[in-house]
């Protein structure tokens, strides 16, 4: 069975007090140990949300500032805020501001947030094309030094220059957040965040209710209750959507159709296979996102490679048995067209060009191409490896062989 994308189709509460959710199936690092990513737990604030082998803890000090949400790379996490849609040019927001400045001193066409971190890279991006040649202002109150949500450095930085770069890269014309200084007294900041028409926290009942039935609707009544932030069993078949990449790429497309853009290059990375490939298929097996896929086409079988869902983690290079696979940064005025595939056995031009063709109907590239044959013994289809080209019998079949033979010997020699 070919591995498939697994969406996010519901949350579990991390925190009676807290909003803050998770799909713990949707977290690179509970699903795929050897990734280590901690994008969530290095951004917060507080150091209250941290991620082990069992599962996220979330403590008391969580000030629900979303800062966790907007840096996940596979929308594992939710705060519950979701900002408005961004609407298109003359009516998108053209300034931004947090939920603890008064609604009265924002003005119009003011986007408030519960905190400038939690805007995404693609949220950011979607601004700045909404508010056009007016430009996008960041308004700072001079708070966020005092905020337990802020720090050193603004909240925002991070996500606002990753945007801003991609803009330039992309030749984008009016790409650019202006800040903007209105300082207001620190003691006039409200110690929380302020969420307008926020709904009444659930009480203890009311939190441990909602977890039961989150778990009777996610799992078979006969078993045990789901815990807190605890990754079921996964499925060896499902993989991880990269939400948050996937959305900057559609944000730069949209740019792209409207201003002849070009998506930066920077964003994608390339894969290659030399000849010593054996068909193991341990790299696709490994991907988190199936940026690499098996394909079968008649008698060829071999690897597809997809940039766009690629999120360059390595672990198809590091798994590869031969170090047949190499994963790199895509080079710039590289061609995204697609190239020959590796052929390690032989395959004819006719094959081959059926292998590209289906590839680029969907919207990726072979990267190896083999030729499969039918075992002489049990007549089922394998892939010969590199070492032996020829052979007649399915590595099953050889093994047996083998096995058979050296009983055999046994046998005699006493």
């Amino acid at each position: 069975m070919s591995p498939d994308i697994a969406p996010i189709t519901s949350f579990i509460p991390l925190s009676a007090q807290a909003s803050l959710r998770a799909q713990p199936d949707a977290c690179l690092t509970l699903r795929f140990r050897d990734l280590h990513c901690s994008e969530c737990a290095d951004i917060c604030p507080t150091r209250t949300l941290t991620i082990a082998d069992d599962g996220f803890s979330l403590g008391a000090d969580c000030v629900e500032c979303g800062r966790c949400v907007a840096v996940c790379p596979t929308g594992a996490l939710s705060s519950g805020f979701e900002p408005p849609d961004l609407a298109g040019e003359g009516e998108a927001p053209v300034r931004v501001e947090c939920f603890k400045v008064p609604e009265a001193l924002c003005g119009d066409r003011t986007l408030r947030v519960p905190c400038t971190g939690a805007l995404s890279t693609a949220q950011w991006l979607r601004l700045i094309r909404g508010a056009g040649p007016e430009g996008l202002t960041l308004v700072d109150r001079g708070w966020c030094l005092h905020c337990k949500a802020g720090g050193d450095a603004h909240p925002a930085t991070r996500q606002i220059d990753t945007a801003t770069q991609l803009l330039r890269e992309a030749g984008h014309r009016h790409g650019r957040v202006e800040i903007e200084g209105a300082t207001l007294p620190p003691g006039s900041m409200p110690a929380g965040i302020p969420f307008p028409n926020r709904e009444p926290a659930l009480g203890r009942r009311g939190f441990l209710r909602a977890l039961v039935g989150h778990a009777a609707r996610a799992i078979d009544p006969q078993a045990a209750p789901e815990q807190i932030g605890v990754c079921a069993l996964p499925n060896g078949n499902r993989r991880i959507l990269p939400t948050a990449r996937l959305a900057v790429l559609a944000c730069l497309r949209e740019l792209s159709e409207v201003e002849a853009a070009a998506i930066p290059v920077s964003l994608f990375h390339d894969v290659s296979v030399d000849g010593d490939c054996c068909n193991h298929q341990v790299c696709a097996r490994s991907c988190p996102t199936t940026a690499l896929r098996v394909y079968e086409d008649g008698e060829v079988t071999g690897l597809r490679f997809d940039p766009v869902l690629c999120i360059g983690c390595g672990l198809c290079e590091s798994g590869c048995p031969q170090q047949a696979l190499s994963l790199s940064r895509a080079a710039a005025g590289s061609s995204t067209e697609h190239r020959a595939p590796a052929s390690p056995v032989q395959v004819t031009t006719i094959q081959l060009e059926r292998a590209r063709t289906s590839a680029v109907q969907a919207g990726t590239r072979p990267l190896t191409a083999h030729n499969r044959r039918h075992c002489f013994d049990c007549g089922s289809a394998f892939v010969p490896v590199c070492a032996d080209v020829d052979a007649e019998r399915c590595p099953a079949c050889v093994k047996s062989q083998e096995l058979g033979q050296s009983l055999f010997a046994d046998l005699f020699q006493r």
